[in-house]
């Protein structure tokens, strides 16, 4: 395996933990895909400076110890221009709590925060209550926007007509800049 190859080299012939929580085996390997992402950053810039390196993982500790991206680092040190949390929550004390965590905070700083909210699953619609909700402290939180996961779940996966929540979301969003369409 080349990462356990690549660790025994770095940690003089020393086998990473058996624990694949343990924090330094978690921070070595996050390390290596920052300097992946720097490499990738920098590919983008040379190809088109005026891109926006965008992200969209799931909140820092759990994006952190599950899939090793240490995208707080990684706003940190300008390897990414705009950032969109998935924070999937099926209440609103747990999506506020995600959306008030000082990572992203700190994050809204520096760089453009949206947060990605779930507009329900096969099996499992989300209220449009909910969803205004959860839309609403985006808001109060100056937050730079929303987006939807997933497609289907906005008009048809859900406990109301796509009729209502079509006119739901028009009623939410009456304010907001209309974009063409058209490009």
């Amino acid at each position: 395996d080349y990462t356990v190859q690549l660790y025994q080299q770095e940690h003089e012939g020393k086998l990473p933990p058996t624990n694949s929580k343990d924090a330094e085996w978690v921070q070595w390997r996050a390390d290596k895909i920052t300097e992946y992402v720097k490499d990738l950053f920098k590919a983008i810039k040379a190809h088109n400076p005026q891109a926006i390196v965008s992200v969209s993982p799931n909140p820092q500790e759990f994006s952190l110890e599950y899939y090793l991206l240490d995208w707080q680092r990684w706003e940190r040190i300008g390897l990414i221009e705009e950032l969109v949390l998935q924070v999937y929550r099926n209440n609103l004390a747990d999506y506020l709590r995600e959306i008030t965590q000082a990572s992203v905070i700190a994050a809204q700083k520096h760089i453009p925060v949206a947060i990605g909210i779930l507009a329900g699953l096969k099996g499992r619609p989300v209220s449009f209550n909910l969803i205004d909700e959860q839309i609403k402290a985006a808001r109060a939180n100056q937050l730079a926007g929303v987006s939807f996961f997933f497609y289907e779940s906005l008009w048809h996966l859900s406990d109301t007509s796509p009729e209502i929540r079509k006119a739901n979301f028009a009623e939410v969003f009456r304010h907001c800049r209309k974009y063409t369409t058209d490009f």
